[in-house]
């Protein structure tokens, strides 16, 4: 069960005559479950399914804002949604030649009153209550581990249809029209090197280079003005190198890491 209490004040100018502060109260309670089914159809084949209905109750910041590109949403509700995913998990475990893992998962979603970051004026941003939306999409994963892990690898990618399916009040205008100011395309992958046993027994030192790409996408509705004018949220490519060095005792454990991020300076958007 969830239960959301907010209790806020608003400056509220009162037509030319003095404002002042008025305290609002927002409260809802609601109730979710969930189950999930994974069955063994070979050695090293899985299926997987799960079902939820989940409640995600506003978080403070999305509430209150930043007080500087953010304002507050003193009415902002709880988002409530059917989540359903159904996956093929291939892991063959340890061969001769390595680990393989490959999956591949397609998921739905139907959100009501989806919480979504959008644009409040020109300058602003505001956290809003979409009436309703939709979506579904594939996430994919494929992985390989090296005889004695010395090498490792790993890919994901998610493409997702995220649209809104509002048919009254102010967002019908948008029936249709895919979510804004969220990506839709992204992955990323990582690469490690490790070596045991380097100093004493028992430690481990790693190279790892990480890689994230994520699609171009609108900050603002797509069906409203002029292609050419529309603020978009430009194709990013970042990459980022750590050495790890591990150190396993009886009663000890000990990590040094040195990290570098985005290794080619991009220019990079949140």
């Amino acid at each position: 069960s969830y239960l959301f209490w907010a209790t806020t004040q608003e400056f509220v100018d009162t037509w030319g005559l003095i404002p002042e502060w008025v305290e609002r109260d927002h409260h809802d309670a609601s109730w979710g479950f969930g189950n999930m089914l994974r069955v063994r159809i070979l050695d090293q084949l899985f299926l997987k399914g799960s079902f939820e209905r989940s409640t995600r109750l506003p978080r403070p910041a999305e509430l209150f804002g930043n007080n500087v590109t953010v304002i507050p949403n003193n009415a902002l509700s709880p988002e409530y949604s059917n989540n359903f995913n159904a996956g093929i998990l291939v892991d063959s475990r340890r061969t001769k030649a390595g680990r393989f893992l490959g999956e591949i998962t397609f998921f739905y979603r139907g959100a009501e009153g989806l919480i979504a970051l959008l644009g409040a004026d020109d300058r602003n941003l505001q956290y809003q209550n979409i009436m309703s939306a939709t979506s579904w999409g594939l996430q994919g994963m494929v992985g390989w581990t090296s005889p004695g892990r010395i090498f490792s690898t790993r890919w994901n990618g998610t493409w997702m249809d995220f649209r809104n399916a509002s048919t009254e009040g102010y967002f019908a205008q948008f029936e249709g029209v895919r979510i804004p100011n969220m990506p839709y395309l992204f992955f990323n992958g990582s690469a490690s090197l490790s070596h045991r046993d380097l100093i004493t027994n028992g430690d481990r030192i790693s190279l790892t280079w990480h890689m994230r790409y994520v699609h171009s996408f609108y900050r603002s509705w797509e069906n409203i003005g002029l292609e050419s004018t529309k603020p978009l949220i430009p194709s990013q490519t970042t990459h980022s190198l750590a050495l790890i060095y591990e150190m396993i005792g009886a009663r000890l454990k000990l990590t040094s890491t040195v990290e570098i991020d985005n290794l080619t300076d991009e220019t990079t958007f949140d």
